[in-house]
């Protein structure tokens, strides 16, 4: 799922990504597979203002930071929703490795709540 952010934070926009049937679902099953929601931000003098973010299944341990940022950078460049934001030399990854367990992915509900808390943890709307 990828997140588009404006202004008005209660206008978060979301986009779901569509894989083949039961591919997230045996994805989620398998103990090396972490989820992150990941807020992709601008740094604007002290703050930092959130400006996108996506919701990424990957086997990278967040201790690898160097290659999960090559792999967040890659999976942005694949979509036509945060692809405006690639080359941005002042953007910044923010993830969040999110402690969901049980038999089910979290609901498309749960990840936007999920990147809305991390946005108001991280981005300038919680400072405001």
């Amino acid at each position: 799922m990828y997140f588009q952010t404006c202004a008005d934070l209660s206008k978060i926009t979301h986009h779901e990504v569509h894989y083949q049937d039961g591919f997230v679902q045996q994805a989620w099953l398998q103990p090396e597979i972490q989820l992150f929601v990941v807020c992709i931000a601008r740094k604007k003098g002290s703050r930092r203002e959130i400006k996108g973010g996506m919701a990424v299944l990957t086997s990278i341990p967040a201790s690898n930071g160097a290659e999960l940022a090559k792999a967040l950078d890659n999976v942005m460049r694949q979509s036509d929703e945060l692809r405006p934001l690639v080359g941005k030399d002042e953007n910044v990854f923010i993830p969040a490795r999110i402690g969901i367990s049980g038999e089910e992915p979290p609901t498309e509900q749960e990840l936007r709540s999920v990147f809305y808390q991390q946005c108001l943890k991280h981005g300038s709307w919680g400072s405001a």
